[in-house]
């Protein structure tokens, strides 16, 4: 068998192509061709000559072109599987490197604190988690080579590159410093992160196009569609704020159209959560979103954002709980209170809480008065020490008359000063982060407390306040003493938190009024002795109990042993008769506050029977005198929160029209005052004889209004007794004639001046308030001499008046330094033991007790 030349040439240009075909394969090219030559021999045995046609023929039949054509195609599927190092990197990079980024700021919150939040909301934090999420589902269909998953996979892909950057162009300005801290101190990979999952999404979406397309060309699907999904998860997250913004902007604007329109818009798409943060936060650029540092205005005054929220809600701001600044661990900004040592009270504090709460009061109903004492713990669950700041409402006529505060377990006594002197002393006391307390006025029948420090991670601090009160006389018959309550504070108080409430009576207690107790509440009212638990949000206006009083004793006496004396104050109380007046303007307040008053104050002025003129005002965001007068009330809208202060100015005005006439200010709490007060001081300044204002507040919450305008005689407050609905009824009933008034009308006399003999004798607490009525006569006067005078019957008396104050501090050096002296204890003010007669009688049962054991005891021997 003779191979022709062509034939020869013919097979060794196979033998080469099969040699090159299988270079770099697993499959040994000399046996292929060893095969191949066989076949070839086999099926020409029977020739004489294989000619190159032969040689074609046979090798086309080889399979040696299907070979190299499986050959290419795994040569193929070895390019499109993804290189383990870039799967390893993609997991480090992109899955588990954000994660932790977040995971690490939504426990510390530490960009936020220091920088901008980035993820502010739950969409933001959705947006942010699809960036690993992307990467992990693409990274399942690398793994596996899934070819038929590859085009779905970039639409998924397309979305969290988006997300990526999205969140890179947000930490574009971090960058450096990201980058600065990871090489000098190793930190700073968070803030890399976005940057970095880019990159590695961006490789991922290289893989995938080339495990669904090979070597095609074209594009793999998803980019636009995933891009569209990151935008509108953006949208969603940033729109809500975004208008939020605007409607501040808007709110706050010069023109009174456009700030009606912001009020309007935030009332209708604004976030609150939002709102909350900017009120706590100095500032927009510390703690905000990048977005909004980026399109607005960050030095709006923190002052005028709660203005805004109060507004927008009709509640104060600290009302609302601080934002969290992380799940576990403690943010910066939570732990730092703008407000501490100021005059403010400012936001409620996370890890400042009041734990206990003790009221223990003594009441004399036939002398009319009472002494209550106020005793409470407060607990730092925080890291840093805190100062707890509350506005505590009085009693009408009330006057604090001891401060004590416990240091190392000993009870140590306040020291009297002027109201400078003891700010002060306080104020550097707290820049030495020692331990003091502070009282202060803050308007009519208002106190402001601060103490601090209150030691952190679980530390306490134990405050009490004495308060020595007149009580409220609703008849000849019955007395009404009134508990105070928070209008203000900046700590929590828990649901489980109750105020304990011990009250004893010479004379039997009658009920409690405007509150519930506990159930069960150990009470021997008929021997003047009552006692109940009491929940925070039962203390509010007209909380308190009735007692049964002697009519008959008009007169009420004691001696002035705290004078340096021997000198007596007599007090009087007549019923009187008053003609109502002529033109009664009605201001009822349209704030969200107001709404479960309403009704009742409609019914209430329905049924007022009144001789004079009636006028009511609605103050809402437009002043509107109603035309259909009390019936107008039923279609008063109730929301949101209104500037009060045109509407009063309004009134004012529309009283003085005759003489006699009184504005009736019925409102809830007005925690902002947008406007000053200049123009409604200004007419009682040049117009003291203009009308009376008489402010009756709804609910418990702060009045700055009221508190602006103390001084002035002409206003007063509503002594609260009940719900709302009854007080202005029995008001009512005054001006009708049908109901006396009693005044109670005190005064110094000297030691030989007897008393009438139907005359009560009662407690110091007489002197403290007859010399709280001095102090405020001639703070009204005003003149230096009459304020030196007052301040120096305030110190005498040891009271807290707008003149002077009261603050314990830690060391006689630091008393020394501000030129204070604690009290005596021995002169502060006790809730009463048991009388003479009454110890007699108990040690006598005691003694007979002891002497009939002892006799029976002998009888068994």
């Amino acid at each position: 068998m003779e191979w022709t030349e062509r034939a020869k040439d013919a097979w060794k240009r196979y033998c080469e192509e099969a040699s090159a075909k299988l270079v770099g394969t697993e499959i040994d090219a000399a046996k292929v061709i060893a095969d191949v030559q066989r076949r070839i021999e086999a099926e020409m045995s029977g020739a004489e000559v294989i000619t190159e046609n032969d040689v074609r023929r046979i090798t086309s039949q080889s399979g040696l072109s299907a070979l190299g054509a499986g050959i290419r195609q795994r040569e193929i599927d070895k390019e499109k599987k993804t290189p383990v190092a870039l799967m390893v990197v993609t997991l480090l990079l992109g899955v588990l490197l954000p994660v932790g980024a977040a995971a690490v700021e939504l426990a510390t919150r530490i960009c936020a604190s220091v920088f901008f939040d980035p993820l502010p909301t739950g969409w933001y934090v959705l947006l942010f988690m699809m960036i690993p999420a992307a990467n992990l589902a693409c990274l399942a269909v690398l793994w596996n080579s899934a070819e038929k998953y590859a085009g779905k996979a970039g639409y998924i892909n397309g979305a969290g590159l988006g997300a990526a950057i999205i969140y890179t162009i947000m930490f574009l300005p971090l960058l450096p410093i990201s980058a600065f801290a990871t090489v000098v101190y190793g930190l700073g990979l968070c803030g890399l992160a976005p940057l970095l999952a880019l990159v590695v999404t961006l490789l991922v979406r290289s893989r995938l196009r080339r495990l669904h397309l090979g070597e095609q060309a074209g594009r793999l699907p998803g980019l636009w569609g995933g891009l569209a999904v990151s935008v509108v998860l953006l949208a969603v997250a940033v729109l809500p704020g975004m208008f939020t913004h605007l409607g501040v902007q808007m709110a706050l604007s010069e023109s009174p159209a456009a700030r009606a329109r912001g009020v309007k818009m935030l009332r209708a798409v604004g976030n609150e959560k939002r709102l909350v943060e900017m009120c706590y936060r100095e500032g927009w650029g510390v703690g905000s979103n990048m977005f909004y540092s980026l399109m607005f205005d960050g030095s709006i005054p923190v002052r005028d954002l709660r203005g805004v929220y109060y507004r927008v809600t009709g509640k104060a701001f600290n009302t609302a709980a601080p934002p969290k600044s992380g799940f576990r661990a403690q943010g910066l900004f939570e732990e730092w209170d703008f407000e501490q040592g100021g005059e403010a009270v400012g936001g409620q504090l996370r890890h400042l809480s009041l734990v206990s709460s003790r009221m223990d009061g003594s009441v004399d109903a036939d002398a009319a008065l009472g002494y209550m004492e106020w005793t409470m713990i407060f607990k730092n669950a925080g890291n840093v020490q805190q100062e707890a700041r509350a506005q505590i409402q009085l009693p009408a006529g009330a006057v604090v008359s001891r401060l004590t505060l416990w240091i190392n377990g000993e009870e140590r006594e306040a020291a009297f000063g002027s109201r400078g002197k003891t700010r002060a002393a306080y104020e550097s006391v707290v820049r030495r982060q020692r331990d003091p307390v502070l009282i202060t006025t803050a308007g009519p029948d208002r106190i402001m407390m601060q103490c601090f420090p209150v030691p952190p991670r679980g530390g306490e601090m134990k405050v009490r306040v004495g308060i020595t009160a007149p009580l409220h006389l609703v008849k000849g018959d019955e007395a009404v003493f009134a508990l105070p309550y928070f209008n203000d504070r900046n700590f929590r108080i828990g649901e489980e938190v109750r105020h304990s409430v011990w009250m004893e009576s010479k004379r039997p207690i009658l009920r409690w009024t405007g509150m519930e107790i506990a159930a069960g509440a150990d009470e021997n009212r008929t021997e003047g002795v009552i006692r109940g638990s009491v929940a925070q949000d039962a203390l509010k206006p007209g909380a308190g109990i009735v007692v049964e009083r002697d009519a008959a004793k008009a007169w009420a006496w004691t001696a002035d042993t705290m004078a340096g004396g021997d000198g007596l104050v007599i007090q009087h109380v007549e019923a009187i008769v008053r003609k109502g007046p002529q033109h009664v303007v009605v201001v009822m307040d349209t704030s969200a506050g107001m709404a479960g008053a309403k009704e009742q104050i409609q019914r209430a002025l329905a049924s007022a029977e009144l001789e004079g003129r009636v006028t009511v005002i609605a103050a809402d965001d437009e002043v509107e005198v109603l035309s259909d007068g009390i019936a107008g009330i039923h279609n008063v809208r109730i929301g949101g929160g209104k500037d009060n202060v045109p509407a009063l100015e309004r009134a004012w005005d529309i009283a003085s029209e005759a003489d006699g006439g009184v504005v009736l200010w019925i409102h809830g709490a007005q925690p902002h005052v947008f406007a000053p007060l200049e123009g409604l001081l200004q007419r009682w300044e040049r117009r003291p004889a203009g009308p009376r204002l008489i402010d009756v507040q709804v609910a418990a919450g702060p009045n700055n209004v009221v508190e602006g305008l103390d001084g002035v005689w002409q206003a007063a407050s509503l002594g609260r007794t009940g719900e709302v609905g009854a007080d202005l009824a029995l008001l009512f009933g005054r001006w009708r004639g049908d109901v006396p008034t009693f005044e109670a009308e005190r005064r110094r006399a000297g030691a030989e001046e007897k008393p009438s003999d139907n005359a009560k004798e009662t407690s110091s607490h007489l002197v403290r308030l007859w010399a709280r009525d001095a102090v405020e006569q001639m703070r009204l006067e005003g003149g230096k001499e009459n304020l030196d005078e007052a301040l120096r019957v305030a110190l005498r008396y040891q009271l807290v008046t707008p003149v002077s104050g009261a603050v314990v501090l830690e060391t006689a050096a630091q008393y020394k330094a501000a030129g204070l002296e604690p009290v005596d204890p021995e002169t502060v003010p006790t809730i009463p033991e048991p009388e003479v007669w009454a110890l007699l009688i108990i040690v006598g049962v005691v003694l007979g007790w002891v002497v009939l054991r002892d006799r029976r005891r002998v009888r068994v021997a």
